[in-house]
Order: C-alpha cells, then sequence, then structure tokens
C-alpha cells in the first residue's frame, strides 16, 4: 500500500467525528489533576483562515496535547473577536447588517478549524459580540467609572481612516494598518483611559513573574507607562536677550522701583540682558501721557532691539508712544493694560481719565512693533479681563490669560511676566545624575513655544517645512530606537539650572508632545538617542558619570573572603603603524581577551606607564600617545592570575606605533599572555571583558555609556 492508496480525508473526519462524541477535549473539574490553561487568541472573523492563523493555533494546540499527555486537566478554548467598527465597516461594504455578516464569516472559520483538527474545547465558545458576553464588558466599564478610573481626555492616537478605528502601537506594521495595511495617520482624539498607572507597581512586579520573552515583558512595561523621576526646570529665551535692550514703564501712582520691576530686572540681567531705561514717570500721581511720552522720547533713542514692558497704565503710554517712532521695535509686552477707565472695584479715578484722550490708533501701534503680548490677569480687581482681550484683538497680538501672585501683577515677584521674556520649562528626567553632562535641549514639534520662538525668524520657514515632514511620521516611527534623529536648531537657549551653563534648543522628530512637558535634557554621553543626534549635529559629548563595575559571576567574580587591593591602572588600545589592526592580548591562564593593561607606579604618569607596558607586554617600543579615553573607569573584580580581589581605576589611552621595531619580551610575559593583531571590525567580538568593551567603544565614539 502506498501513500496514494490511503484516503486521509476520510481518516481524518472518521477520528474527527469519534473525538467529538467521546468529548476528549472537554475540560471537566477534576479535582487532585493539575490545571493548565492554553489560550492563543480568539480571530477576527474576517470569513477566512490564513496561514498566519495556521501557524498560530498549530503552536498552542501542540503544546495543549503536550500539557495533557503529561497529565494535566488542559484547557483550551476558542471564540471569535467579533465586536467593533472592522465588522460594521466591513458589514456596510457588503450590504448586509454586521450581526449576518458576522455569523455567516463565524460558521466558515468554525469548519477550517474543526477540518484542522485542534483540541478546542467547543463548548467553552465565545464570540464577544454576542450580548450573553458584552454585557459583562458593559458592567465592568461602570463599575471602573464609578470608582473614577475610567476618563476622557485628548491624547494622540494610530488611527485607519480605511477601517475608521483607533490602533494600538503593536497594530501599526511600518507606517501601516495591520489589517488593512492602509497608511495609518496620527491624531488628536478625545478618548477613554483606564487608569493602569494607579497599578502600575503591582503590575510591573507581577510581569517580572512571567516566563515571557524578554522583549514582550520591554513592551508591557512600556505600556504600563510609569517612569520614576525628577522634574526639573530649564529656563529658555523667549527673547534673543543678549540681543535686547530693555525698556520698563510703570504704572499710575508707582515708581520703577514698586511691585515687580527689581525682581525683573535682576531676572533679566541674570540671564546676560539690559535693562536700559526704567525712568520714574513724570507726575505718577497726576499723570499727563503725552508729557510722560515726550519725556521718554527725549531720554532714550528707541531702534530694533528695543524691547517695551508695561504695567497697567504704563500699556496706554506704551500705546501712545509707538505711534510717535520712527523706527519699528522688535516687542511689546503688556500686562493688564486697561482699554477704558471703567474699573472693577467701582473706584473713580479721576487723574485716570484726564491723562488722555482714551483714543488709540492701533495700525499705527502694529506697525511699530515686531511683536506685542497682552497679559492678563483672570483675577484682576481693577482691569477687567475684556481690556487686555480687546486691545489683543485690535492689535492681532498674542494674549495670555493667566493668574497673577497678586491680583493685577502687583506682586513683588510676577513669575508670568518673567515667562514672555525668559520660559520656564518642566523637563522629567529618569537620570538626574546625568545633569552636569547636558549640552542640548530637545522640543517637540508641536510644542506651543517652538511656533512662537521661531515666528519672524530666519527658522521660521525651515522650521514650517521640518514639522511638515514630521506630521508624516506615525508616533511608533518617531519613537523607534533604530529610527533616524532628525531635527534642527531655532536660534534659542536653554540654561542648564545645575552648572548655569546655556545650552541650545532644538527641535527633535524623537520627541513627542504629551510625554513629560514635550521636551528632554540631552546627555549625549550616558543616552544612545541623544549621542547618535549628538554626533549628526556636532554637538559635544560630556561623560559625566564614571562606569563602576563590579563582577559578581564567573571566573573572575569577586571573592567575599578576600580583601580589596585598590590599584590605579591604564587600558592601552593600540594601533597598528601601517594597517588599520589594533593590538589585542589573549591571557594563557585565565580566559580574559583585551588590551594592554598594567599599574601606575607611585610618581609615575600614566601615559609614561603606558607606554611602558606596552614594551614590557609586547616588545614594541616605539609607541606615540594620541589622546585619553574619556574619564576613568572603576572595576572590582578577581584577578585570577594575582588570586587578589582588586579595584582597579583604569585610565583609558590611545597610542599609535611609529614603526614595527620590538624588543625581546620575558618569558614570564610570553606565559601570561599572547600577542594578536586584529582588524577594526573583529576587535569587539573578541572583547570579553566590559571595561575594554566600553573603552573601545570610546575609540570611535561610537556609542553612549548609559550607566
Amino acid at each position: 500500500m502506498t501513500a496514494e492508496d490511503i484516503d486521509f480525508k476520510a481518516i481524518e473526519k472518521r477520528w474527527r467525528e469519534e473525538w467529538q462524541k467521546a468529548g476528549i477535549f472537554k475540560a471537566k473539574v477534576e479535582k487532585g489533576k493539575r490545571k493548565f490553561y492554553c489560550l492563543e487568541m480568539f480571530p477576527y472573523p474576517s470569513g477566512k483562515l490564513h496561514m498566519g492563523h495556521v501557524r498560530n493555533y498549530c503552536l498552542g494546540d501542540c503544546i495543549a496535547r503536550y500539557k495533557r499527555m503529561q497529565g494535566f486537566n488542559v484547557l483550551h478554548p476558542m471564540g471569535f473577536d467579533s465586536f467593533g467598527l472592522p465588522a460594521e465597516n466591513a458589514a456596510v461594504k457588503q450590504g448586509t447588517s454586521p450581526d449576518k455578516w458576522t455569523e455567516k464569516n463565524v460558521g466558515e472559520m468554525k469548519e477550517h478549524l474543526h477540518a484542522l483538527s485542534f483540541s478546542y474545547d467547543w463548548q467553552r465558545e465565545i464570540s464577544t459580540h454576542n450580548s450573553e458576553y458584552y454585557k459583562w464588558n458593559q458592567l465592568f466599564f461602570l463599575k471602573l467609572f464609578e470608582k473614577g478610573l475610567a476618563y476622557r481626555k485628548e491624547a494622540p492616537v494610530n488611527y485607519c481612516p480605511s477601517c475608521e478605528t483607533v490602533l494600538a502601537n503593536e497594530q501599526v506594521i511600518d507606517g501601516c494598518c495591520w489589517r488593512c495595511k492602509s497608511e495609518v495617520q496620527e491624531k488628536m482624539l478625545e478618548q477613554w483611559f483606564f487608569k493602569i498607572t494607579d497599578y502600575a507597581d503591582e503590575l510591573l512586579s507581577d510581569i517580572e513573574k512571567l516566563e515571557w520573552p524578554e522583549k514582550v515583558k520591554v513592551m508591557q512595561k512600556n505600556w504600563i507607562g510609569k517612569s520614576e523621576g525628577t522634574e526639573v526646570q530649564f529656563k529658555v529665551e523667549n527673547l534673543d536677550i543678549k540681543n535686547s535692550e530693555f525698556i520698563f514703564l510703570h504704572a499710575f501712582q508707582d515708581t520703577s522701583e514698586s511691585v515687580f520691576w527689581p525682581w525683573l530686572k535682576k531676572e533679566i540681567e541674570k540671564q546676560g540682558g539690559k535693562v536700559v531705561f526704567a525712568p520714574n514717570l513724570p507726575n505718577p500721581n497726576e499723570p499727563n501721557i503725552e508729557e510722560q511720552a515726550e519725556f521718554v522720547l527725549k531720554k532714550y533713542k528707541f531702534n530694533s532691539k528695543s524691547v517695551i514692558i508695561t504695567h497697567s497704565l504704563g500699556g496706554v503710554l506704551a500705546m501712545k508712544l509707538l505711534p510717535k517712532l520712527g523706527t519699528k521695535i522688535k516687542k511689546l509686552i503688556m500686562v493688564a493694560p486697561p482699554l477704558r477707565t471703567e474699573f472693577l472695584d467701582g473706584k473713580k479715578r479721576p487723574a485716570v481719565e484726564k491723562a488722555c484722550d482714551w483714543n488709540f490708533d492701533f495700525n499705527r501701534i502694529k506697525e511699530k512693533s515686531e511683536s506685542i503680548t497682552v497679559i492678563a490677569d483672570e483675577k484682576d480687581h481693577i482691569v477687567p479681563v475684556s481690556h487686555p482681550k480687546e486691545i489683543a484683538e485690535r492689535l492681532s497680538a498674542e494674549f495670555v490669560l493667566t493668574t497673577g501672585n497678586k491680583s493685577h501683577f502687583n506682586s513683588e515677584e510676577e513669575p508670568h511676566v518673567l515667562n514672555e521674556i525668559v520660559a520656564t520649562i518642566p523637563i522629567f528626567t529618569t537620570r538626574i545624575d546625568t545633569l552636569f553632562g547636558v549640552t542640548f535641549v530637545v522640543f517637540a514639534p508641536e510644542h506651543p513655544l517652538v511656533d512662537k520662538w521661531v515666528k519672524g525668524t530666519k527658522y521660521e520657514a525651515p522650521f514650517k517645512k521640518f514639522l511638515q515632514e514630521v506630521k508624516k511620521e506615525t508616533r511608533m516611527q518617531r519613537l523607534a530606537a533604530e529610527g533616524e534623529k532628525k531635527g534642527m536648531f531655532i536660534g534659542r537657549h536653554a540654561m542648564n539650572p545645575l552648572t548655569g551653563e546655556e545650552v541650545p534648543v532644538y527641535v527633535g522628530n524623537f520627541v513627542v508632545q504629551d510625554y513629560g512637558a514635550g521636551a528632554v535634557m540631552a546627555v549625549p554621553a550616558h543616552d544612545q538617542r541623544d549621542f547618535e543626534f549628538a554626533r549628526e549635529h556636532k554637538l559635544p559629548v560630556k561623560e559625566v558619570v564614571q562606569p563602576f563595575i563590579i563582577k559578581t559571576d564567573g571566573e573572575d567574580a569577586i571573592r567575599e573572603n578576600l580583601p580589596f587591593k585598590k590599584r590605579d591602572s591604564v587600558v592601552c588600545v593600540v594601533k597598528h603603524w601601517a594597517e588599520d589592526k589594533y593590538l589585542c592580548l589573549d591571557w594563557k591562564q585565565t580566559f580574559w581577551h583585551g588590551f594592554v593593561i598594567g599599574g601606575v607606579e607611585e610618581g609615575e604618569d600614566p601615559i609614561e606607564t603606558g607606554k611602558r607596558e606596552i614594551t614590557e607586554e609586547t616588545g614594541y617600543k616605539n609607541v606615540r600617545f594620541v589622546k585619553k579615553l574619556g574619564p576613568r573607569i572603576h572595576s572590582q573584580f578577581y584577578h585570577v592570575v594575582k588570586k587578589q580581589n582588586r579595584w582597579a581605576q583604569f585610565q583609558g589611552l590611545y597610542f599609535e606605533l611609529v614603526d614595527g621595531k620590538q624588543v625581546e619580551i620575558s618569558e614570564e610575559e610570553k606565559k601570561i599572555h599572547g600577542v594578536l593583531w586584529l582588524d577594526k571590525s573583529k576587535v569587539e567580538p573578541f572583547l570579553n571583558v566590559d571595561d575594554m568593551r566600553i573603552l573601545w567603544r570610546r575609540v570611535f565614539a561610537e556609542s553612549a555609556y548609559g550607566g
């Protein structure tokens, strides 16, 4: 008999029917028997199984059968994930009702699954579109909502325009919908959220107990979304402060020493700016605005660097002053300016009423300033919010509604005023220890301040072009570790709050608006993403965390019963005199593969130590020092050859040989290690000691040390 003589289909059909009659795959309650639950996933009933389904369900079936053979009481159910917009959309296209379309497809897919003879317990079948099933979903949701664990907010989502539904990050494959292959869009939509982070600690702890692949566990941890860290305040100049001249115009019955003016002057000067004119205006109790305008014009010559900041009636003076100017100023910032003489406290102010005619040439005012911002206090007890709002509208100005430290911004410190000059940006970091190594700051291109910063500058046009390019990328593409790190400088600088150092501000495609405050501090020495961006844009890299390696396993793991011998040491990376090859040592008495190393003797310069060790261990004598390889590396390990715990502080050094001249090395050195010349591409695979790998990467600055 040959295979051609056997009717496999008939055999399959017969035994399938026998298995069904006997109910051999039904999970029964059997006390004392070990339980095993096997679930692949419920398929979406598109109407046909494909090979992806078959592969997935074959794997699950093999596991279920294997566990039965081991004596487990196996529960292996099947069902259909049939509820939702995809089913409705498909039914509409077919011109039928969703329930009929879904039931028909479920029937077809069940036939296919039966034909494959999978060991399912079909008595436990569910379909998520059946009310008997989804009523429990509804109950769970209502209970979560009642407990405040379900809420609505606007957030960016992956949206498939074809399926007209939102996709999880895992359902976006190469920027396309996993189901229909349409290009996925990123949209801001109001949607429902569960407060997963309220249970983050418990979830993260339990994930560690799962025997899942590490990459799946990492995805789950990212989805839970808990980050532990610190919020750091970075100040970013809203204006080019160093190229600005600040002028203060105070309020009715005030002086240049009143309210927030002294504090604001000090803060501007801290950032390198100059307050060039902060006069005590004539007759502040009985002001004549025309007289005050003439006084200001005589005392100060306005120019394209001028930035006028006003408070209350000072804004009226500015609006009368600007049409008289012969040049355009850089910016006008008006804080709580009145438009009319109607005040919230009901007090009559005849001196204010007589101060001017209260008519303003808004078109001329607009023409005389590159930019105008009007700030209002929503709890102002004097000037109605409607006044500054109307002024802003008539001047096509930016309107900022906020709350002063005191009503009418009458406090000695008013951060919201300073914020129009120097913005304070909270930046979340999980690595506060690397703050000294910040060399630039990156904002999400969608950040509302970015558009404001570039407006009217040479950066505006290239930024708009960059923004359009970024909008074509999905969130996953932007955040992908292997994705291209794109960005541009936008002409602003931020101040490191720890060092006071100014660092450039960039926008980058890898920063998204809904993470933290939409900005990150970049530490390229200790973050791979930042490192790649810094290398592309030729930005400095400052290593501020020295590596500390403690060996706890393997042949060189520290011995608990032995003391440590501390030693300053060098590790020497040596390049061939004529080829792109590097000198490596293969230790004969242990597993170590590395470079030339040695201890620094008392009073010895580390570079001289390096040259001495190279000659002693390899015989090469004509050595040229090139550079140090970053700060020291600290390492605790058991020295297999010396039979002692070592606490080594390695200084990495890079040398090049001048030629191949050698002297004879001692027999003792020959017994310890062999000398090898390796091509550049073969060095890293050869190295098997952590500190050596770190130093090798420093030679070519190819990666960051994460710490």
